[in-house]
Parts: structure tokens; C-alpha cells; sequence
């Protein structure tokens, strides 16, 4: 089990992982200095998390599972937005 998606803000400031096991943490670390400020813990229970993206304005973080599942998280306040469940039959590369 390891990371399997990094994500970078735009302004170079946070940098986020996760990877394909179930019940994967997405992490949060600051870009400068290397240390982690947040572990989102297990976004999804049932699936790992197989992509990540920031937007260019770097409000929000979409994380996409293996199978399926879609989630907006701000970061601003560090909290699941919108959880689009299942909304793809297949992994959302």
C-alpha cells in the first residue's frame, strides 16, 4: 500500500496524498517545510482514493475513488463539501 495520486495547490502552498487501499487517508502537507497539517482520514470506506485535483483557485480539492465516488472538500475549511457518492460504474482516473 502506498501513495497512488498527488495533487498540488496552484500557489505551491499545500500538497496532498492518497492511494488505492480502502479506507485510504487523504494527507495534507505544507510545501514548505515538508510536515503534514492534516490527515483528511478515510474518505471513502469502501475504496481507495485513485486521483486527486486542486482547483486553479485553489478553494477546493476533488478526490476521485476506484470505483466510482467523488468528493469536493474546501480548503478553506478543511471539510467534505459535496459527496457524490457512486457516480460512475468504474474508476474515475
Amino acid at each position: 500500500a502506498g501513495i497512488e495520486s498527488i495533487a498540488i495547490t496552484s500557489h505551491d502552498k499545500y500538497l496532498f496524498t492518497g492511494g488505492l487501499e480502502k479506507r485510504n487517508h487523504i494527507k495534507q502537507f505544507s510545501v514548505r517545510n515538508g510536515r503534514m497539517i492534516k490527515d483528511h482520514g478515510p474518505i471513502f470506506v469502501n475504496d481507495g482514493v485513485l486521483s486527486l485535483t486542486t482547483t486553479s483557485d485553489n478553494k477546493w480539492l476533488c478526490d476521485a475513488g476506484k470505483e466510482g465516488h467523488l468528493n469536493q472538500i474546501s480548503l478553506n475549511s478543511q471539510q467534505v463539501i459535496r459527496d457524490s457518492r457512486k457516480i460512475h460504474t468504474s474508476s474515475i482516473p
